[in-house]
């Protein structure tokens, strides 16, 4: 609700909402994943490279990185960006092993 860089896609850490958008997001280009500081961004980084994608951390998140770039407001946006069809296929021993790292964050949050 407070913004994000066009075209980037909100699958929040904690639930299975990045190992259920996994089929959604293209392979055949980089995926730049960020977060508030840059610490979740890392992990969900090395899962989505387990599944095949090109995924890479943007250095420093959001607060610590993007917004310090000078001009960085021109390329954001609050509209919602939610792909909807299945492009990507993902081998099922990888998905379900992926479903269930991210299922089992929230027995261990605390």
């Amino acid at each position: 609700a407070k913004g994000h860089v066009q075209g980037a896609v909100n699958a929040p850490w904690g639930g299975t909402a990045i190992s259920d958008i996994l089929v959604k997001l293209p392979q055949d280009k980089p995926l730049y994943v960020y977060c508030y500081s840059g610490q979740t961004a890392g992990q969900a980084v090395h899962t989505l490279n387990v599944a095949g994608f090109d995924a890479r951390s943007v250095n420093l998140g959001f607060n610590f990185g993007i917004s310090k770039v000078e001009g960085y407001e021109a390329v954001m946006t609050q509209e919602a960006n939610v792909p909807t069809e299945a492009i990507t296929v993902i081998d099922p021993a990888v998905q379900e092993a992926l479903h269930s790292y991210y299922a089992g964050l929230s027995d261990v949050k605390d």
